[in-house]
């Protein structure tokens, strides 16, 4: 009983070993925009460009990038509420939309939501599922699902490159 909890606990260490395993180049000393976290995403098979939001509960995705991206949203009532904002309707959801983010792929639920800064937003509904761990320092964040980690880097002027193992 104890070596299989030790098995399990070494497997949970195994994903920081990779990571430490991996030698990262110093980045210029350049900012983002807003010192905001991008990653570019395909969805139903399209390029797109998605926060990263650790303040987000859900995954979110503006009404013109919904119909641009030819999602099929249901038509599920809900409000949502910003921070220093009036609630608003959602206009649904669209579930089980098939993504991609470097070399993971999935299925993610995205709510259909008035948004005027930001066409996706990806939230802890989705971090928690994959397993994110934002690197802002390295410009990336590491999907330390079990299926395949791995680590993709934050958009810089519109380019995206993955680091896989």
């Amino acid at each position: 009983m104890i070596e299989e909890k030790e098995q399990e606990g070494d497997a949970k260490v195994g994903s920081l070993q990779l990571l430490n395993a991996l030698k990262a180049k110093p980045m210029p000393k350049t900012t983002q925009s807003k010192g905001l976290m991008y990653v570019e995403a395909l969805v139903n098979g399209k390029a797109t460009k998605a926060l990263v939001d650790t303040g987000a509960t859900h995954n979110f995705v503006s009404e013109d990038e919904a119909k641009r991206l030819e999602l099929q949203a249901s038509k599920e009532g809900g409000w949502l509420k910003a921070v220093n904002s009036a609630a608003k309707a959602s206009h649904g959801v669209a579930r089980g939309v098939t993504m991609h983010i470097g070399s993971w792929e999935g299925r993610v639920d995205l709510t259909v939501a008035p948004m005027d800064d930001f066409k996706m937003v990806l939230g802890m509904d989705l971090l928690q599922k994959v397993k994110v761990v934002p690197l802002p320092f390295l410009r990336s964040m590491a999907i330390l699902e079990e299926e395949k980690p791995c680590m993709v880097l934050t958009v810089i002027e519109g380019t995206l490159k993955t680091l896989c193992y």
